[in-house]
């Protein structure tokens, strides 16, 4: 949520206030476009994850063993789970892929706020600290 003044505003309120500052309006926009690839990604990811683990079944034709009162056994069919590797492994590349682009579209939001109050006119100028006048210590800001 951003607020302006106390009020929230949507995003084509805020990009109208960033249009002052390339750069802030820029990252902002990027930031936009990641917050919807990152979810996106890191769902895919746990989906990719799950069809790895959960694999697929399989038979496979296994040799009977030999004992002295059997010289011949017979084949015996076994059916097993076969699991991928690489989709379980894939699955969490994704998903961590995606909690990432979730947190660099946080901190791109969070730099676009940042330049664009640099670039305001309300930006603080001077800090002064030191006593005041009953003995305390004091703090004033030169706007």
């Amino acid at each position: 949520m951003t607020t302006y003044n106390d009020t929230k505003l949507k995003n084509v309120q805020v990009v109208s206030l960033l249009q002052e500052s390339p750069k802030a309006l820029l990252n902002y926009r990027w930031a936009n476009r990641l917050k919807v690839i990152g979810p996106a990604l890191a769902l895919s990811g746990l989906a990719l994850s799950y069809v790895g683990v959960k694999g697929s079944e399989a038979m496979a034709t296994v040799g009977g063993i030999k004992t002295v009162s059997n010289r011949n056994p017979a084949d015996v069919q076994v059916v097993y789970r076969e699991r991928s590797l690489a989709k379980t492994l894939g699955g969490i590349g994704l998903f961590v892929g995606g909690i990432c682009l979730i947190e660099l579209a946080n901190e791109l939001t969070n730099k676009s706020i940042v330049l664009y109050n640099d670039s305001t006119d309300s930006a603080i100028r001077t800090v002064d600290i030191g006593l005041t006048a009953n003995g305390g210590i004091g703090l004033q800001l030169h706007l």
